[in-house]
């Protein structure tokens, strides 16, 4: 989750602690980041809006998980590196990890970009004001 007000706690303490609700133009011990309008402030240095959401089958590619796992399938295997059915995950040591991890990125961009028909979208677009 994007972090917020009180960043230090988990999502219980956060629920459960008093000092995190921030009423409106009261202090908080930390008032976080997040914020409707960005102005650089300590309390008010991010904010994000909703841009849609991709599940795991349609990045992976496994259309119906339930058929896949009675087909044996296995998305990842700890000692062997490698899935069974499936190559999403695979650490099989032929390239380092950045490489695989780089493709998976790029697979979840193509997915979100396809998935929406966003061709305008560029993450290399992303504004940064230096705060």
């Amino acid at each position: 989750p994007l972090r917020g007000r009180c960043g230090s706690h988990n999502v219980t303490e956060l629920l459960n602690d008093p000092k995190c609700e921030c009423p409106p133009g009261e202090p908080c011990d930390e008032p976080g980041g997040m914020c409707e309008d960005p102005n650089g402030s300590g309390a008010c240095t991010w904010s994000a809006v909703p841009a849609g959401d991709i599940s795991l089958e349609e990045l992976t590619g496994e259309a119906d998980y339930e058929t896949f796992c009675k087909w044996g399938g296995v998305e990842y295997n700890e000692f062997t590196g490698r899935g069974w059915h499936t190559s999403f995950w695979n650490t099989n040591g032929l390239r380092p990890f950045y490489f695989q991890n780089r493709w998976r990125v790029n697979r979840l961009m193509w997915t979100f970009k396809n998935k929406y028909n966003e061709d305008h979208w560029d993450p290399n677009s992303f504004h940064c004001d230096g705060w």
